[in-house]
C-alpha cells in the first residue's frame, strides 16, 4: 500500500510541475518562436542536391529491358 501513496504523490508532483512550467511560459508571452519553428519544414531543399549512386560497369542487367536483346 505504501507504493500506491508514493505513486500518487509522484504523479501529483509531476502534474504540479507541468502546470507551473506551463503558466510560467504563458506569463512570458514569448510565442514568436512557435511560428518560426513551423516554417523550416516548408523550405525548399534545392540547396542540398540528392547524390546519385553510380552503377558499377560490370553489373548484370536486372530486368529484360536493360540490355537483354534476345527473347527466351
Amino acid at each position: 500500500m505504501n507504493i500506491l501513496y508514493l505513486t500518487v504523490f509522484a504523479s501529483l508532483g509531476l502534474a504540479a510541475l507541468g502546470l507551473i512550467l506551463f503558466f510560467h511560459s504563458a506569463a512570458q508571452r514569448d510565442r514568436d518562436h512557435i511560428e518560426r519553428l513551423a516554417l523550416p519544414p516548408l523550405d525548399d531543399d534545392d540547396d542540398f542536391p540528392v547524390p546519385q549512386i553510380p552503377k558499377p560497369a560490370d553489373s548484370h542487367p536486372t530486368t529484360p529491358d536493360e540490355g537483354d536483346t534476345h527473347e527466351c
